[in-house]
């Protein structure tokens, strides 16, 4: 806690409370006080209140002060930061992020398919799978099988929090666009984070040869 009072522009420890303690999380506040201020704000401390500023609207991802991203409510984050995220999957609590940036930090996944040319014309569905949520963060995907492969691409889909997401995919050998284990062509594979330096591009090949038992068809 921060335990001081903002007096005649200064901080002073041990201040009465009604002076308004300032903070930087709602834990610096005394119980039953909140820490509020001015959105998107990292240049001054916020004030501790029990005025009640929180809204009925859903909550959000908000990238703190300090560059860690964490989930607060609407209108009361309860912590100083400098932007809200535009993100439609899961994040994670203290992955970095740029509190001048309101893009969450993604790398982007591109996969290539090679030695399909059996399948030929084939359309191709693929996903990838958080292992630590259990949640689909790249969205099922459509493409061709066309010259023997086919290529995937997930913009800003990666955490770089994330050791690794699971990629499935099945190739539609009887064209109804539905998943059926013991007729399609079931894959997977780990996805790692074999970003170069400098880039923002995770590149990853798939072939016949890492195909093995897969029945993620009841779930797709």
């Amino acid at each position: 806690m921060l335990g001081s009072a903002q007096v005649d522009g200064g901080l002073c420890a041990g201040c009465a409370v009604d002076a308004g303690l300032r903070c930087r999380s709602r834990e610096d506040c005394p119980q039953e006080q909140d820490c509020h201020g001015p959105s998107a704000s990292c240049g001054e401390l916020w004030t501790c209140t029990t005025v009640n500023h929180c809204s009925a609207a859903a909550g959000h991802f908000y990238c703190a002060c300090d560059h860690k991203v964490f989930a607060g409510a609407a209108g009361c984050p309860g912590r100083q930061f400098g932007t809200t995220l535009n993100v439609n999957g899961p994040v994670d609590d203290e992955e970095p992020c740029d509190p001048d940036n309101p893009e969450a930090f993604r790398l982007d996944v591109i996969v290539r398919g090679v030695g399909f040319e059996m399948y030929s014309g084939r359309e191709v569905f693929a996903r990838g799978l958080d292992p630590v949520l259990g949640q689909v963060v790249m969205w099922p995907n459509l493409s061709n099988v066309t010259d023997g492969g086919f290529q995937f691409s997930w913009h800003e889909s990666f955490s770089p929090q994330r050791e690794h997401y699971e990629l499935q995919f099945y190739v539609d050998t009887n064209g109804n666009r539905h998943c059926d284990e013991g007729v399609d062509l079931l894959g997977g594979m780990q996805v790692t984070n074999t970003a170069a330096p400098g880039s923002d591009d995770i590149n990853v090949q798939v072939s016949l040869d890492v195909n093995a038992s897969f029945n993620f068809c009841s779930t797709w």
